[in-house]
């Protein structure tokens, strides 16, 4: 009775390296994988030759002309950083004649025309300028 309450290796002794090597081998793939994953270092994007990392890149590597989206309507952060934002938008003329793109803290302001006409086809380069007036709060 009392052998069969005796706790019994499953591994017989002569047997114990290669489980202690799987398991060494599991431990380390698990260390391995969570090193990497917290590892913050900085790298270098390693893009392939097609892909753009930024929004210049993405913009360079449409097929241009493109057509001018209608931006009437929008707000002007919203045209220069949404539809428009690969377009050489250059001036926005506000309601004084001035460009508002050259004021540092400008209100906002909403695109009421724009030069070209939308859907027009524009080069890359091709300078975009709209006409804003001041929104007025509601």
């Amino acid at each position: 009775m009392e052998n069969m309450l005796a706790f019994q290796d499953p591994i017989p002794k002569g047997d114990l390296m290669p489980a202690r090597l799987a398991i060494v081998g599991v431990l380390l793939g698990v260390f391995t994988i969570g090193a990497t994953a917290c590892d913050n270092s900085p790298r270098e994007a390693q893009a392939s030759p097609t892909s753009a990392s930024t929004i210049a890149e993405r913009c360079h590597a449409k097929v241009w002309p493109q057509a001018l989206p209608d931006l009437r309507g929008e707000r002007l952060v919203d045209a220069e950083l949404g539809d428009g934002v690969c377009f050489a938008i250059d001036s926005a003329i506000g309601p004084d004649g001035t460009n508002v793109l050259d004021k540092s803290n400008s209100p906002i302001y909403l695109v009421i025309d724009q030069s070209p006409a939308p859907g027009t086809l524009v080069g890359e380069q091709q300078s975009i300028t709209l006409s804003v007036a001041e929104s007025k709060p509601n």
